[in-house]
């Protein structure tokens, strides 16, 4: 099996022209309890991509997870942004637990894309567990390097890192 690796940056926008080549995005949020208070104060959430295998086949397969946490001491509401070409089909979402989560068509730099969002109204203060949102698209039919972008924002409270707060897995489809 492949490694992969993920890489944190400051913003969605320094990583745009990966989905101009093209993306796939498969976000893992893996879940435990889930609090039910709500955001408030300060937060620090993070974001980090990966994929099962950063290499697949025209049309088969791809799997991307997006691991969410938070480092701060307070509960935090979050909204998960996914974002990959449009040249992938199919997405279904595999595990979102406690997620609340939507597919819709956009454009980002001028590039058509599928922009998954997840809400979740509270994710894990102190690092006590990860949330995930883990799905899977058939890799397009043109070979190339695709990047799957995503990101991370608070609910209802102020970020006090942002530098952690988006990430990208490149998956080369041939």
């Amino acid at each position: 099996m492949a490694r992969f690796t993920s890489r944190t940056l400051p913003s969605i926008a320094g990583i745009g022209r990966a989905l101009i080549v093209g993306g796939l995005a498969l976000a893992v949020l893996v879940g435990g309890q889930t609090p039910s208070a709500e955001a408030s104060g300060n937060v620090d959430l993070k974001i980090a991509m990966s994929a099962k295998s950063t290499s697949v086949g025209t049309g088969q397969k791809a799997y991307i997870n997006a691991l969410v946490g938070h480092d701060g001491a307070a509960t935090s509401a979050a909204k998960v942004e996914i974002l990959l070409s449009k040249q992938y089909t199919n997405i279904q979402m595999i595990s979102a637990t406690g997620f609340s989560c939507n597919t819709t068509s956009t454009t980002f730099f001028n590039s058509p894309s599928w922009k998954i969002t997840c809400t979740k109204n509270a994710i894990a203060p102190n690092g006590q567990w990860f949330d995930g949102v883990q799905f899977s698209a058939n890799a397009p039919s043109t070979p190339g390097t695709y990047g799957v972008i995503g990101g991370i924002t608070p609910i209802n409270a102020t970020e006090t890192d942002s530098s952690d707060n988006s990430s990208v897995v490149y998956v080369n489809v041939n």
